[in-house]
């Protein structure tokens, strides 16, 4: 539940830059920001459209349009919609360009997007690293117990080898948990 939830959300994270760009061409044509909303949700595909359909509905029927906004932060959980949404927020009781605002938004996630895809790549390198090291004493102990199986017979017969085995075997684990949280950048 956990993978697939993460994955809807860096979909919808993915897709809020092209929903800001037609936010922000929209409103430049003239539309209102409901209008604006209204055709982004018709050409974007789930699960960003669905959520702005939900939105859309809160405000046909009555909700405000701040609070229903803020009831559509408080469903994905996005970083970058809370920036957006912030920003329409400020901009309705300040003022103000809002399409200069939403393209400003836009630019900034773009640019963030780039960068999480080169740490991507560039951690790629490590993480691959890792899972050949980790799994590199397993095979050499599966390719040896299928040449000369009586050779490594001595660590499964005795108490000391068994020993061995184990702290072999946590070390593994230790050493593969260690390299995936050095590898894991959070952004």
């Amino acid at each position: 539940i956990s993978r697939a939830k993460n994955k809807k959300l860096q979909q919808f994270n993915n897709q809020l830059a092209d929903v800001l760009l037609t936010l922000a061409n929209s409103l430049k044509a003239g539309f209102s920001l409901f209008q604006a909303m209204e055709m982004a949700s018709q050409e974007m595909p789930d699960p960003i459209s669905s959520e702005i359909r939900l939105t859309l509905k809160e405000m046909t029927y009555g909700e405000s349009t701040e609070t229903a906004l803020l009831n559509f932060t408080q469903r994905v959980k996005s970083r970058d919609l809370e920036l957006m949404v912030t920003a329409i927020l400020i901009q309705r009781q300040i003022g103000g360009n809002l399409a200069e605002i939403l393209l400003a938004i836009h630019e900034t996630i773009q640019e963030r997007l780039r960068v999480q895809g080169e740490v991507k790549s560039l951690t790629a390198q490590g993480r691959l690293s890792g899972i050949i090291i980790g799994s590199l004493p397993i095979f050499i102990g599966l390719v040896v117990m299928a040449m000369q199986p009586d050779y490594l017979a001595v660590l499964f017969n005795n108490t000391i080898g068994i020993i061995m085995i184990t702290v072999g075997l946590t070390s593994q684990v230790i050493g593969f948990i260690a390299i995936s949280r050095i590898v894991n950048i959070k952004y």
